[in-house]
């Protein structure tokens, strides 16, 4: 009778275990997902960003060429890029999380 208490708290002990490392590893895998939106919606902010710069017009319409605040929308997040002295720096939100990115030209 000890040993089969003893075998099945062993046996919840190694549900709970599991079930714990099952959520903090979907957790994990979620926030990486959801930054790596972040960094993408950074990057197109940069790309258009520099297209506006090789074209010399404002796709946007925001009135400066290589600046973006007017962009296009996107399902769950924004981007927004600024330029200062061939520093092009773009800002990417997914949900909650915000990626920027740095680009120079020379």
């Amino acid at each position: 009778m000890l040993a089969f208490v003893a075998a099945a708290l062993m046996m919840t002990a190694g549900i709970f275990w599991l079930s714990e490392v099952t959520a903090s590893s979907s957790m994990a895998y979620q926030g990486h997902f959801i930054s790596t939106g972040a960094f993408y919606a950074a990057e197109s902010g940069a790309e258009l960003a520099l297209r506006e710069a090789k074209l010399g017009s404002d796709l946007d319409g925001d009135g400066a060429v290589g600046a973006i605040s007017l962009a296009p929308a996107l399902p769950n997040g924004s981007f927004a890029a600024a330029v200062a002295a061939q520093k092009y720096t773009s800002t990417g939100v997914w949900h909650d999380h915000v990626r920027i990115t740095e680009t120079t030209l020379e």
